[in-house]
């Protein structure tokens, strides 16, 4: 048994094999952890690897990008002994054994993927092992999606999706960059394809009735910079972010990094933020500022300067680990920043092409899939999504 073995084995065998584990339930990639488990302990370390792969193809991007903490690590039942069990690195390891790239025979059937994001290149993926011939469009110039547009480079190394796509292309999937797919388009590959499936993520960031240059939305600050390793904002201005997930972290994070101060105003309290722990962590080390159980009310802006009126929250039962809440007359903080950054969710952007009601097949060809679908979830369930969508095609045929 060598190294990579032991560590496995010796991480497996500490597993109790509950009868409904909560790795499993609460896993952001939907991973089979007590079956990949127990192979390990068989000593079946192949297998064990091919069925991780048979889930997740691109275990790469989860282990670096989501958050272990809220998925299965963080909610084994040994935590409650202080051991749990170390999902992540039990992935980790397995992710060093080879994938397996051989594909089906071309089955005849062509399909277009709009969109080049983590449930695009799931799907491009597991349609290509199974003989479709596949073609990924997007209008970036790499893939990514989301995580080449709007998450900052101190969050992930480039190379991981150079990784992704060479796996792709072992696979036989075809790109077409830098096209923003149109109605026109979309009719013209309807034409051409038997599946049209559509991966175009949330990228439009929800809005306040407030407007003014002072004002920006996270995804939009994002695009702009989280690329660059130094900011040139004049360094005494002073931001706030609004919003407490990944985005508003990623924001609040660029900027504290340049050592830019920030407060952040979130409508409920700590314990409910739903960002990455890591990133919490990070921001608290750099000194952010926070206001929470507070909403806006209104906004004045004097001197190139801006001044939020808010409101507080009212906090109730908690729902999925986070605290329900309602809006009251309550006065709360008064903030005065140079800068606001709104980040308070976001939706699907706008094409001719799309129906008002998302569902997951919207005519005869066409499918939706990942956030566009479901809003914006993880990394892990965009993943699994597109997997779960190549089965639909290849088992029903499309229907």
């Amino acid at each position: 048994m060598n190294e990579i073995e032991s560590k496995l084995k010796s991480g497996a065998l500490n597993c109790l094999g509950c009868a409904s584990p909560r790795c499993e339930q609460f896993c952001h990639g939907h991973l089979p952890h007590r079956t990949i488990l127990s192979l390990i302990k068989q000593d079946k370390f192949i297998e064990a690897s091919e069925l991780l792969y048979s889930c997740n193809p691109f275990p790469e991007l989860t282990l670096s990008l989501c958050d272990c903490e809220s998925g299965a690590y963080g909610h084994c039942i040994k935590n409650k002994l202080g051991s749990p069990i170390d999902t992540k690195g039990i992935e980790s390891l397995l992710s060093t054994y080879p994938l397996n790239l051989k594909t089906k025979p071309y089955n005849g059937k062509n399909v277009s993927i709009i969109g080049a994001g983590p449930a695009g290149c799931s799907l491009g993926f597991h349609l290509a092992k199974l003989g479709y011939g596949v073609t990924i469009f997007d209008e970036n110039d790499f893939i990514g999606g989301a995580i080449l547009s709007y998450i900052p480079r101190f969050r992930f190394d480039e190379k991981i999706l150079n990784s992704v796509f060479n796996k792709l292309k072992a696979v036989g999937v075809k790109f077409v960059f830098s096209k923003r797919i149109e109605n026109d388009d979309y009719l013209a590959l309807k034409k051409k394809n038997d599946f049209i499936c559509l991966c175009l993520g949330t990228n439009s960031s929800r809005k306040i009735p407030f407007e003014s240059n002072l004002i920006e939305y996270g995804l939009s600050f994002l695009k702009k910079n989280c690329q660059k390793e130094q900011l040139s904002f004049p360094k005494n201005k002073v931001f706030c972010v609004y919003g407490g997930g990944n985005v508003a972290f990623d924001c609040a994070n660029l900027l504290l990094n340049n050592g830019y101060k920030v407060n952040l105003l979130y409508r409920r309290d700590f314990s409910s933020l739903p960002a990455n722990k890591k990133e919490i962590e990070h921001a608290l080390s750099k000194g952010i500022g926070f206001a929470f159980t507070s909403v806006i009310n209104d906004i004045e802006i004097s001197n190139e300067r801006l001044l939020i009126h808010t409101l507080k929250t009212q906090l109730g039962e908690k729902i999925n680990g986070r605290a329900s809440f309602v809006n009251t007359s309550i006065k709360g903080d008064d903030i005065v920043c140079d800068n606001l950054i709104v980040c308070i969710g976001q939706k699907p952007c706008q094409f001719d092409f799309l129906p008002l009601d998302l569902e997951r097949k919207i005519d005869e060809k066409t499918y939706l899939c990942g956030d566009l679908l479901y809003g914006s979830k993880t990394i892990g369930d965009a993943i699994f999504d597109g997997l779960q969508l190549a089965s639909i095609i290849d088992n029903n045929n499309g229907i």
